[in-house]
């Protein structure tokens, strides 16, 4: 990962939840993973789509509807009140009002480090959590301005 950007994805009342864009890509990593899984895991991924906009509007962020990732403020969030679903989706998780969704995949593996691309979705999510939290980032204004942030 060279670089990331921030955009808004539901402001609600209960929780502001973001996405990031990385690399310069045309689409934010949660779009991506609802389009390219939405056909073959299409009740997981209405499910998650569905509790996004609960998390916003209604409940706010709720350690109940994660699973620690074990690196950083890293999150997966839960499936299908979590029943056994190789859909997995990453996000970082400040407190119980904010949330920056990431990608995700299919965990086929014992554990996500063993799978490259998890892996990869992963610690990007840490290095833009580390990156943010470092230089105090305001999200809404970097979100407005579609700042771009380099990473070294």
């Amino acid at each position: 990962m060279k670089n990331f950007r921030i955009s808004k994805y539901n402001l609600g009342p209960k929780a502001k939840i973001y996405s990031v864009f990385i690399d310069g890509s045309e689409e934010d990593e949660f779009s991506k993973f609802l389009k390219t899984f939405h056909p073959s895991h299409k009740k997981q991924i209405e499910f998650l789509a569905e509790k996004v906009k609960e998390i916003a509007k209604n409940t706010g962020i709720r350690d109940v509807f994660f699973k620690d990732q074990g690196i950083g403020a890293v999150y997966r969030l839960k499936n299908l009140k979590d029943e056994k679903t190789d859909i997995r989706l990453y996000c970082i998780k400040w407190g119980s009002v904010l949330l920056i969704l990431g990608g995700g995949g299919t965990k086929n593996v014992r554990t996500w480090q063993e799978d490259p691309l998890l892996s990869r979705i992963l610690e990007n999510l840490n290095t833009i959590d580390k990156f943010i939290f470092e230089n105090n980032i305001d999200l809404d204004a970097a979100a407005k301005n579609k700042t771009i942030f380099e990473i070294e």
